[in-house]
């Protein structure tokens, strides 16, 4: 890809920056017990809640968003004004949404870790070993009935949010419920592939900067710039 084709992607999720205040929350959220309830489904979509994925609605609309300015101009460059319509239409809450410099080196992370296997790439985020075993297995398909699985129950409360994340992902991706317009079915697998991958970028690139809530908020902006990135990817 272009390089002007990545700074463009880059800016995917510029605003205020978020991480002043994530090491001062990671207590607490350490100390919080993990939700999985009906009625946190129907609050707004949250990356730290682990329900962003649960609900393709908001990524739909995000995705979709960004991928009709580049069906209009293949040199589109987000200002900021598509920028905030974007959040909107995504539903990223104010604070998870990341700061240029954080978000540029997610996605070069994401393209660097493109080029190696997801169970070679899990094992550099700083997560526990069941963690890393799980997001492996959900790689190679969701977990039916998640909050039943016993490593998983067993993980810290930031953990259980990543993998719940990562599953609601994979599953949604299975039953075809994200709309990639235009891009033909043998080259969708580049797009599942870029979501995953970047989950593993943004978790890295989070972590480094505020802990394991930046590494949650990483991995969600994460998934969602590997989507496009895979998705212009495999429109060419």
């Amino acid at each position: 890809m272009k390089t002007k084709t990545f700074l463009v992607l880059v800016g995917l999720a510029t605003t205020q920056s978020m991480f002043n205040s994530c090491a001062e929350d990671n207590n607490n959220l350490q100390n919080e017990s993990y939700q999985s309830t009906a009625s946190l489904s129907k609050t707004t979509p949250s990356f730290t809640n682990g329900n962003y994925f649960a609900d393709p609605q908001a990524v739909n609309a995000g995705f979709e968003f960004i991928r009709s300015k580049f069906a209009q101009n293949p040199g589109y460059v987000l200002n900021q004004q598509d920028l905030n319509a974007f959040y909107d239409k995504a539903q990223i809450v104010p604070n998870e949404r990341l700061p240029l410099d954080q978000v540029n080196s997610i996605i070069n992370k994401t393209i660097s870790l493109m080029q190696v296997p997801f169970a070679q790439a899990i094992q550099q985020l700083n997560i526990s070993n069941a963690a890393k075993s799980l997001a492996i297995t959900i790689n190679d398909g969701s977990i039916i009935h998640l909050e039943a699985n016993a490593a998983y129950n067993n993980l810290p409360a930031n953990e259980k949010s990543m993998i719940k994340n990562i599953n609601d992902y994979k599953y949604n991706t299975e039953q075809g419920n994200y709309m990639i317009t235009g891009i033909p079915t043998s080259k969708q697998p580049l797009w599942i592939t870029g979501g995953m991958i970047g989950m593993v970028g943004g978790g890295l690139i989070g972590f480094a900067v505020a802990g394991p809530v930046g590494a949650l908020v990483g991995a969600g902006i994460g998934v969602v710039g590997g989507i496009v990135t895979g998705a212009i990817l495999g429109a060419k």
